[in-house]
């Protein structure tokens, strides 16, 4: 927001669960660090960690993000499985992926449940599609995984044209290949007319899973 025109800045960038406070973390008005979704409010803490080894992730490493504080939830009602599963040793296991910097900020990767294993290598959707949307002629692109034989998974791209961008799939996948690591680089691009989207605008992804997977017509 343009401070000159309104006479005020917003600073937006936060984290937070329901089942927290809603508000874990915040961003520094005099120390903005752009990327990221701030830092820990107040008595909360935040451990990042490792969803292979369930030990704590090294430094800057990527792992599920738990949250500890006084406005944490003490459980759903009358779901005690439910329950167990998303809460440890204090902590709300959220399903994010995440990591934290040396001065504290958190970064947001993505849902645990849409990470693609590639050959052992973990991909976040989010990742691929930040990449992907920079080439000049994709309008809008979505990211899921499909298994596949001996990779475990391999990334699938849906990708909306802009008008007038004239490309195939192989276009795409060569550029890919020019701009990302390997084990990042779409297996398969399919140009569709628009993606499915929720009612807040979200793209749903889940549709996509449903459709990539083998034996799916």
């Amino acid at each position: 927001m343009d401070p000159q025109k309104t006479g005020c800045v917003i600073h937006e960038a936060a984290y937070g669960l329901t089942e927290t406070h809603t508000a874990d973390t915040y961003m520094p008005a005099g120390d903005v660090r752009w990327g990221t979704v701030g830092k820990p409010v107040g008595d909360t803490v935040l451990r990042i960690v490792d969803p292979d080894t369930g030990h704590d992730a090294r430094p800057g490493e990527a792992g599920e993000i738990w949250v500890k504080n006084r406005g944490a939830f003490k459980g759903y009602w009358n779901q005690p499985e439910a329950s167990q599963r998303a809460l440890r040793e204090g902590y709300v296991l959220t399903g994010d992926i995440g990591h934290l910097d040396p001065d504290g900020y958190l970064y947001f990767h993505g849902r645990l449940k849409e990470m693609i294993k590639v050959s052992g290598y973990s991909v976040f959707p989010e990742e691929v599609e930040a990449l992907l949307i920079r080439h000049p002629g994709i309008q809008q692109v979505a990211v899921v995984g499909q298994i596949h034989p001996y990779r475990g998974e391999v990334v699938k791209a849906f990708v909306v044209l802009r008008p007038g961008a004239v490309l195939t799939s192989e276009d795409l996948i060569e550029w890919a290949q020019d701009h990302m690591a390997y084990y990042k680089v779409p297996r398969e691009v399919v140009l569709v007319p628009s993606l499915p989207v929720s009612s807040t605008g979200k793209v749903m992804r889940r549709l996509l899973v449903d459709d990539s997977q083998p034996g799916k017509d």
